[in-house]
């Protein structure tokens, strides 16, 4: 599986194997095949959060489910994080049809797994997050992803089609006020209306 070249504290960096998440992905010559923009992400692919509970995109079918993955310690979420918080908040009388999930897969931020990730949890707690997160060991889902950054962001239509992939928004520094283009946003209204996503496609920050 190809590894990811990232920056500084940006880095998902790969750590030991994750056996389970890999069983889950399935194998064969599509176990490491990226998810394509316009093509469904298998439903059998499966996340499991920090409590051990684990769910599947097939449990997750008929909701426009937003990825973001996320870090704790990466200096671009702090300014997305209120804005992570902001969409969940806007959108949780939809939760039948809307869902935001955080993946946390910097290896560097889950190595106290046998605490319970207490990192995690402490930032979580601190910051107020009410969307589920995520642990990734071994970047088995975002190498399938692609995911290059944190916050680098997906957003999969209610029938598990990729529908975008990219930037949160094109404000990394959360200066821009309502001059913001919200992609992610966007894309989860349009896709909410029926509506093509206009945006398919940007360069995730980070």
């Amino acid at each position: 599986m190809r590894s990811l070249i990232l920056a500084a504290c940006l880095a998902l960096v790969a750590g030991g194997p994750a056996v389970a998440q890999q069983d889950a992905l399935g194998s064969g010559e599509n176990a490491s095949k990226t998810f394509e923009l316009g093509k469904k992400v298998p439903g059998k692919v499966e996340l499991v959060d920090i409590d051990g509970n684990t769910t599947t995109f097939k449990d997750l079918r008929g909701k426009v489910v937003v990825v973001a993955f996320w870090s704790d310690s990466c200096p671009y979420m702090k300014p997305a994080e209120p804005k992570f918080a902001k969409l969940h908040e806007d959108f949780a009388g939809k939760s039948d049809k809307v869902a935001l999930i955080g993946i946390a897969a910097n290896q560097r931020e889950l190595t106290d797994k046998a605490d319970g990730y207490a990192r995690i949890r402490k930032h979580k707690e601190k910051e107020g997050i009410a969307y589920p997160l995520y642990v990734d060991h071994g970047n088995k889902i975002t190498d399938r992803f692609g995911a290059k950054t944190t916050p680098h962001c997906f957003v999969i239509a209610a029938d598990g089609t990729l529908a975008y992939s990219g930037a949160l928004d094109d404000d990394p520094r959360g200066q821009k006020g309502e001059s913001t283009t919200h992609y992610v946003r966007d894309a989860v209204k349009s896709l909410l209306a029926s509506k093509a996503v206009e945006t398919k496609s940007t360069k995730p920050y980070g």
